[in-house]
């Protein structure tokens, strides 16, 4: 009760921010399901976890690096809010959280590729969790693909943004979201080549998504209410 409390409560702040920073856009292909689901996103700045957050408008646990928990306020607020820190090399720990919550009814956002998306553009290999998650605990993948303006990006050399000391920003440009269509999937979590596939069938569905994004830029976005494709 009290990470729904801390999202709701925090949510029109969050909005009206966005509002001002960005030519934000979102388009859904479909309505969300409700329920429990693995949402899943590419990552091309380090503040994606949040505006994909809001864009779904529901409350969610994220899988964030650890290290940004460290933060003042800021790490107080994602531990208070229930979002999950996600440790160098102690990932089993984060995925146990993670599928203990889908399992109570939550959704949970994760960044299949692990990292931000690198600096020259494109995307990482996805790593296998959002599939294993799914698989484990019956759920939907909603699948995400964000398009920023990498001209405008600013990169940021701080020891508590990425493993790596570095975040990536982007301000007053073209944020654009699109929602797809959920993707169901069954299976036998051991079965590692299903799993492969499936994670390769995740990022393809990303990039898709993504490619759409990338086509609004230069339509006009004047508001944050989303739209929807037939």
């Amino acid at each position: 009760m009290k990470d729904r409390l801390f999202y709701w409560g925090i949510w029109p702040a969050i909005r009206f921010l966005i509002h001002l920073a960005f030519d934000y856009d979102l388009v859904r292909e479909e309505r969300v399901p409700s329920g429990p689901k693995v949402i899943v996103a590419n990552h091309p700045t380090t503040i994606d976890p949040f505006l994909v957050a809001c864009a779904l408008a529901t409350p969610v646990h994220i899988l964030i690096t650890e290290p940004i928990f460290r933060a003042p306020f800021l790490g107080w607020y994602l531990r208070s809010a229930g979002h999950i820190p996600v440790q160098l090399n102690e990932g089993r720990s984060a995925f146990d959280r993670a599928l203990r919550l889908l399992k109570r009814g939550r959704t949970v956002l994760v960044f299949p590729e692990g990292a931000l998306s690198p600096d020259e553009g494109g995307f990482h290999p996805a790593h296998t969790g959002a599939a294993r998650l799914a698989l484990c605990a019956g759920v939907p993948i909603v699948p995400v693909g964000i398009h920023v303006d990498r001209n405008r990006m600013l990169v940021v050399q701080n020891h508590m943004m990425e493993a790596r000391g570095r975040g990536k920003f982007v301000l007053n440009g073209p944020y654009r979201i699109t929602v797809g269509r959920p993707m169901f999937v069954e299976g036998d979590v051991e079965d590692r080549q299903l799993v492969n596939e499936l994670s390769r069938w995740i990022m393809h569905r990303i990039q898709s998504l993504t490619t759409q994004s990338e086509q609004r830029v230069g339509t006009a976005a004047p508001t944050l209410e989303s739209r929807s494709i037939p």
